[in-house]
């Protein structure tokens, strides 16, 4: 259903009201400029005419300065010193009769808007930026150490001659055999996971779920050297952040303070 003129009407009371709590205003918008820069950068590249539809800018000190019922400021850094005003008329636009019901608050119309422009930008509303490794627990460095077996074991004949003597004296197998075998085992093991990434299509993954690049090259190095499940471990990740509420993980750590 589309969104009434009375309802618009109703929200923009919302957001004036909202301002006038200035306190609480404004820990609300330095919590948004901390925790959720990357639905701001979104509204951007969705509003703001000079960004519209350009993917992968990075703006230093991203954050907004003003939020009313008419506009919302932004200001970052370029260059050097030099800061820029993005300005927008607060949009109304993407409501719908359904979400602007739920609207009670500035963090409802926020949470609301955030959605729209992720989806317009064809990204997830949340950003990933975790990682789970395999010591996590017993049964997951057990299976680590054995998908390293063969590359482990091709190390280690290539490092020392004599324990590559001593494992084919154990096997009653040729040395060079033992070696071919491990050296094959190895690369195979490594085209098999370029392969999982390939067909499961993890970099898009990555990219739409927002993760940041330090963690895509350790995501990257788990996948080639473990495979499915490193991604396993990605996907319960997904579940735990996309089923919290949208300021769930907003957590400062003086909020954790007892």
């Amino acid at each position: 259903m589309t969104v009434t003129e009375k309802q618009i009407n109703s929200i923009k009371k919302v957001l004036a009201l909202d301002k006038t709590n200035v306190n609480v205003h404004k820990v609300f918008i330095n919590k948004l400029n901390k925790f959720h820069k990357h639905n701001i950068v979104d509204i951007i590249q969705v509003y703001a005419a000079d960004y519209q539809g350009r993917k992968n800018i990075s703006f230093a000190n991203l954050k907004i300065v003003h939020f009313d019922e008419t506009q919302i400021k932004f200001t970052y850094i370029r260059g050097i010193k030099e800061e820029v005003e993005i300005v927008i008329d607060t949009p109304y636009d993407f409501l719908t009769a359904e979400s602007a019901d739920s609207i009670f608050a500035l963090k409802d119309y926020f949470e609301e808007l955030s959605l729209s422009s992720a989806a317009k930008m064809e990204r997830s509303s949340k950003k990933v930026d975790s990682i789970t490794y395999p010591t996590k627990s017993v049964a997951d460095f057990f299976l680590f150490l054995l998908i390293q077996l063969p590359l482990i074991g091709s190390i280690l004949f290539k490092a020392s001659s004599s324990t590559g003597d001593k494992i084919a004296y154990w096997s009653n197998t040729k040395k060079v055999t033992i070696e071919r075998s491990l050296n094959i085992l190895a690369v195979l093991t490594i085209l098999i996971h370029i392969v999982e990434i390939v067909v499961l299509k993890i970099f898009k993954l990555w990219d739409y779920h927002r993760v940041p690049m330090d963690l895509k090259i350790e995501h990257f190095i788990f996948s080639m050297l473990e495979g499915f499940p490193h991604h396993k471990r990605f996907n319960r990740i997904i579940e735990k952040v996309t089923s919290s509420g949208f300021y769930e993980l907003d957590i400062d750590e003086v909020d954790n303070i007892m």
